[in-house]
This record gives structure tokens, sequence and C-alpha cells, in this order.
């Protein structure tokens, strides 16, 4: 029986899924605006941008897939897509945008990244949920994920038992 999924999890995954619903707006916007942006003369390219908010969410709502399905890679994977994702937003601030009004926020958005790559850590290496993700990986064990049929059980006889 399989172990309910717990409260911080779900938050967990429905933000990192809205953070990828984000993205694809943004991306969605970028190409749309693209033509006002150049006449606008900002110094990265609008298809650049929208390229790689393509990129982001796609990582995002892929990673919000695994985790609401039990990933053990995710342990690893999403605080560290955070932390990238930090230092590439900061870094678009710092070298990309010019206007002074949209510089002002970065100091509220560093605490925000820095809270998200923090409660996602918390979320994801609790020792309360060590359980939880434990037997995902000793489900893993036992399945043939390439193959469509499960394997042959065969009894002391030497005879199936399927």
């Amino acid at each position: 029986m399989s172990r309910p999924r717990p409260f911080f999890v779900t938050i967990t995954s429905a933000g990192v899924f809205l953070l990828g619903m984000w993205n694809a707006w943004r991306a969605l916007l970028l190409l749309q605006e693209s033509n006002l942006l150049r006449q606008l003369d900002v110094t990265l390219n609008p298809f650049v941008r929208s390229t790689m908010a393509l990129i982001w969410s796609f990582l995002f709502l892929s990673l919000a897939v695994a985790l609401w399905q039990r990933r053990a890679i995710v342990r690893r994977l999403l605080p560290l897509s955070l932390l990238l994702y930090a230092a590439y937003h900061m870094l678009l601030l710092a070298f990309f945008i010019k206007a002074p009004s949209a510089r002002q926020g970065w100091q509220a958005s560093a605490a925000l990244h820095v809270a998200a790559i923090v409660w996602t850590t918390w979320v994801v290496r609790r020792p309360a949920y060590h359980s939880y993700w434990r037997q995902t990986e000793n489900q893993a064990k036992n399945t043939y994920p390439l193959s469509p049929f499960t394997p042959t059980q065969r009894g002391d006889d030497g005879e199936s038992k399927n």
C-alpha cells in the first residue's frame, strides 16, 4: 500500500508547476511583444529570452510531474534547478535590464529565490519524509521499466507461478 503524499510535497509540487506555467506565459508574451521590445532597444534579444523561458518552463513542469510521481531524482534536481534559475534571473537583472525601476526590487527577488531554495531543499530532504521517498526507491528496484511484461516468477519446482 502506498503512503499518502505529504501536504508540503503537494504544496511544493503546485509551486513548481506554477513556476513552469509562469515561464510558459512569459515565453508567449515575449514572442507576442517582440516587435515592441525591439523598438525599445532592449539589450537581450526577445527571441533568446523567450527560448530560455520555454526551456525553464519545460524543466519546471517536468520537475512538478516528477515530484508528483515521487521520483527520487527530484530530491537533487529540484534545489539545483531553482539555484540555477535564481542565478539566471539575477544575471538577467544585473546585465540586461537597463531600466532603474525594473532593477529596484533585486533584493526582494533574491530573498524570494533564497526562500524557495531553502523551502524545497527542506521538503525533499526532511527526515520525516524519508520513508515516503524510500518507498519509491524500493519499488523502482523491483520493476523493469523498459519491459511491458512482468517477469515470470518461478517456484521451487521450476514451474511458473504466473
